[in-house]
């Protein structure tokens, strides 16, 4: 009986080293993501363009598909890098971004609430910060994400900005 406990309690120790194992490995993953981050963002705006191809969105897949039970830890550091490539790289570089981003704000959103609410975050923040600083670019892409309220002006697209653009689509809409 004492062994079987002992047996048990060994067990145990070695699930709690496991997990504890995953965890730290989750945290330096997403640790040398912030770190990225962190370059991206200290750095000139465009600096990084040359390696955005290569390296940067080679390790921003590769966190956006970390496994493990701490994964979510991974993938909300690599949204948020997404977030900062956004404001600190030209839109004329962007487009290989639009389907990694895509791809894991459909993923996210799709069932936010099976995933951690820091992912679900994430992935919210990273919406807006598309939404915000890339309307015109991002703006093609919104319809998946952002539906008008009945009553609310439609996107525009290009070229819309502000009330002055929505009053002026008020006034066609009463004029049709």
């Amino acid at each position: 009986r004492a062994k079987d406990e002992e047996a048990v309690a060994l067990r145990a120790r070695a699930i709690e080293a496991e997990a504890l194992r995953a965890q730290a490995e989750a945290r330096a993953a997403a640790l040398l993501v912030k770190r990225l981050s962190f370059l991206l963002y200290a750095g000139e705006a465009d600096q990084y363009v040359g390696a955005l191809q290569g390296v940067i969105f080679e390790k921003l897949v590769s966190s956006l598909k970390y496994q493990g039970p701490f994964a979510h830890l991974v993938q909300a550091e690599a949204l948020l890098c997404v977030r900062l490539i956004c404001v600190r790289v030209s839109p004329v570089h962007l487009q290989a971004l639009w389907p990694i981003a895509l791809a894991e704000l459909k993923r996210v959103l799709a069932e936010p609430d099976k995933l951690p609410p820091s992912l679900v975050l994430a992935a919210f923040l990273l919406l807006d910060t598309m939404l915000t600083v890339l309307p015109d670019e991002f703006g093609y892409h919104a319809w998946m994400f952002v539906v008008p309220e009945q009553g609310a002006v439609a996107w525009r697209g290009a070229g819309a900005e502000g009330p002055a653009a929505a009053e002026s689509a008020e006034e066609e809409e009463e004029e049709e």
